[in-house]
């Protein structure tokens, strides 16, 4: 039987549901949780049994209990289970050199003077991907990471772990800081409750793409219609309107 935890529980290695979706730090998960809608409901101030659209929210980790942890745009975080899950967008993963606990740790024991007078070098940074950053009043941002190899990781609990990040990661990460990116948690918090940035836009790109596919098929071009088909279609679609601009009569718009 399916259940949240395993795909086969009689298997001798079972399968976590949660595991099998694949899913990346910061893809962007559609959640049909009552308990994460009410409370869309509640710190959004929305009336009260309101339908609202169900919202995207930020991937981070899958927890020891095969439950996914997730957070909205302003940094909210929850636990849901993966049979909530009800569509996804693929993120793009922002990959850094950060520094493990046990590295910071040993630099912290340095004196003051020799921390400053030695500048952490590459060997003291490890390669991991940002879950979610926290601007302070001020604008300066921390960084909350998964790193690479497991073991320099928290405990898959919920927690994450803050890493100071490399030099060169530390000075351009801030520019790409931002709720359409990644959780950011910020006082005042204005966020929208829902990372739904650009769904509408690739709606309606889908929508022209499926358009111009019947339009050739139904005036005979076949070719134009199995290219429109592919994976090349969105390119292809801009070849197709150009073409079509310079015929006469053409039912293209």
């Amino acid at each position: 039987m399916l259940t949240p935890t395993s795909l086969n529980s009689n298997a001798k290695n079972p399968v976590s549901l949660a595991m099998a979706l694949g899913l990346h730090p910061l893809d962007r998960v559609m959640i049909s949780s009552q308990a994460v809608l009410r409370e869309c409901r509640i710190l959004s101030s929305s009336e009260a049994g309101r339908l609202i659209d169900l919202p995207f929210w930020y991937f981070q980790l899958v927890t020891a209990e095969g439950e996914l942890l997730l957070r909205s745009p302003g940094g909210h975080a929850v636990r849901i289970s993966p049979l909530d899950v009800c569509d996804v967008i693929k993120g793009k993963p922002i990959k850094v050199m950060a520094m493990p606990l046990s590295t910071w740790i040993a630099r912290s024991k340095l004196p003051l003077e020799d921390r400053q007078q030695q500048r952490p070098g590459p060997d003291c940074y490890a390669p991991a991907s940002v879950l979610h950053a926290h601007k302070d009043r001020w604008g300066r941002c921390s960084y909350y990471v998964r790193f690479d190899c497991p073991e320099l990781n928290a405990p898959s609990d919920g927690t994450t772990r803050h890493a100071p990040l490399c030099d060169e990661d530390h000075r351009e990460l801030p520019k790409r800081t931002r709720r359409t990116a990644m959780p950011v948690t910020s006082w005042p918090n204005g966020a929208a409750w829902s990372a739904d940035h650009g769904v509408e836009h690739a709606s309606a790109t889908v929508r022209r793409d499926t358009r111009d596919f019947f339009t050739a098929a139904l005036q005979g071009q076949a070719s134009v219609a199995t290219e429109l088909a592919s994976k090349d279609a969105i390119e292809m679609r801009h070849r197709t309107r150009l073409a079509n601009r310079t015929q006469p009569g053409s039912m293209t718009s």
